[in-house]
């Protein structure tokens, strides 16, 4: 039977995004034999683990004895099929491959969320993935060049050879009865645009992209990623991967968001830019999070650090609108406090300070302007006439040329 060995998990929707420049950005192994492995990938191609070792620590497995027990087991397998191999031609040890491989490894259920080498060794369960790995590594311990090939919801093997083709890994009568769509439920010839050979470091990407796809599903989201940075570690060309990692990002930074832990959010939003820094939800979540902290801060009597951090996100994204006017309006709110306490040169240093921060910003040229004629009428409409007369001649001082000031002033004095 066809097996699906992911559910995309796409969060939110959108169109695919380019790919991030910078494809190396930081990962953290979960332990040694994780940083060894990736060590080992780094060029594409695996020199000093196996498949099936490698296999075994992108199932979890840590401790470097615990996967040589499974690798044992493993290769008393292989003892079996090197006798049932011996001298037979290609097709045969083809056929002898898979039959060894259904019969003595995957002796339990189809499982589609059984990517884990360990948990198919330890009771027989597996999906497309634990069984391509299986079968790619006995192909070519008898002498055989397998491929895998990739579509977008499957793995399975393929060789070039006469009456083989592709060979549905999971289907253990496979290569005994035709294969029609009628058996399947799906034809590989149907994928064949969307087709894609993987290299045995490409399919590892896969154990951690279903590792990754399950944990968004239970909202586990830290370990999720991890996994999904991993995937795209191992398989920059996997679009889906990357599209869930950064969708990952995405999700996390709104469940922190939600908890009202801003700035973790934040920090979130930021680490999933710099994998793509073209990725429209994040761009968005970037705008809503930072918005939202900066307010928080004006609320609490923070200006300060509400511009600041304000125009650290105008630093990064000059061209986003909000994080350059949500500067003015930092400085508008702050000097505004100010000009109510009638602390008016306070008000005024706030402008001052700004002034180097935000000369050619939108609207700050009337800003000051606007500030003052609204505190001054503020003022009047309270009754404190002196005050109102003392922050107008305050500001004509600075702004001389300003009619509007001049105005409030005549009312003030006739």
């Amino acid at each position: 039977m066809y097996s699906r060995f992911c559910l995309v998990l796409i969060l939110t929707a959108l169109p695919n995004v380019t790919r991030a420049a910078e494809a190396h950005t930081a990962v953290s192994p979960r332990n040694a034999l994780e940083e060894r492995l990736l060590a080992d990938a780094a060029d594409g191609d695996l020199d000093e683990l196996t498949l099936i070792e490698a296999a075994l620590i992108a199932a979890g497995i840590a401790d470097e004895k615990e996967v040589a027990s499974y690798v044992a087991r493993y290769q008393t397998l292989l003892v079996d099929l090197d006798g049932q191999c011996a001298a037979l031609p290609a097709e045969a040890r083809v056929r002898t491959a898979f039959r060894v491989l259904h019969q003595r490894i995957l002796t339990g259920a189809y499982d589609a969320h059984c990517s884990s080498l360990r948990t198919t060794l330890d009771d027989g369960r597996f999906n497309c993935v634990s069984a391509t790995i299986l079968f790619h590594a006995m192909c070519v311990h008898v002498g055989l060049q397998p491929q895998t090939v990739s579509t977008p919801d499957h793995v399975f093997s393929q060789l070039d050879l006469a009456g083989i083709g592709d060979i549905q890994t999971t289907c253990a009568n496979w290569l005994d009865s035709p294969r029609a769509v009628e058996r399947t439920g799906h034809s590989p010839a149907d994928d064949v645009v969307s087709r894609r050979l993987l290299t045995p470091v490409q399919l590892l990407g896969k154990v951690y992209y279903n590792t990754g796809v399950e944990l968004l599903q239970s909202g586990d989201f830290a370990a999720a990623v991890a996994a999904l940075q991993v995937s795209v570690r191992l398989d920059k060309d996997d679009c889906v991967a990357r599209d869930n990692l950064l969708a990952g990002w995405n999700n996390w930074s709104l469940a922190e968001e939600d908890a009202g832990r801003l700035p973790r959010a934040a920090e979130l939003v930021e680490r999933g830019l710099r994998w793509e820094p073209s990725y429209a939800p994040l761009l968005a979540n970037d705008l809503h999070i930072h918005q939202r902290w900066a307010l928080q801060l004006c609320d609490d009597g923070r200006y300060e650090q509400a511009l600041q951090l304000l125009q650290r996100c105008h630093a990064r994204r000059p061209e986003a609108r909000l994080f350059d006017l949500g500067r003015v309006a930092v400085v508008a709110l702050w000097s505004e406090s100010l000009f109510r306490l009638g602390q008016f040169e306070e008000a005024f240093r706030v402008f001052d300070d700004a002034q180097r921060m935000l000369a050619g910003s939108a609207g700050w040229d009337e800003c000051e302007e606007a500030l003052i004629c609204r505190s001054v009428a503020s003022l009047m409409r309270k009754g404190s006439r002196a005050q109102a007369l003392q922050l107008c001649t305050r500001g004509i001082e600075r702004l001389p040329e300003s009619a509007r000031l001049l105005r409030q002033h005549r009312d003030l004095t006739q």
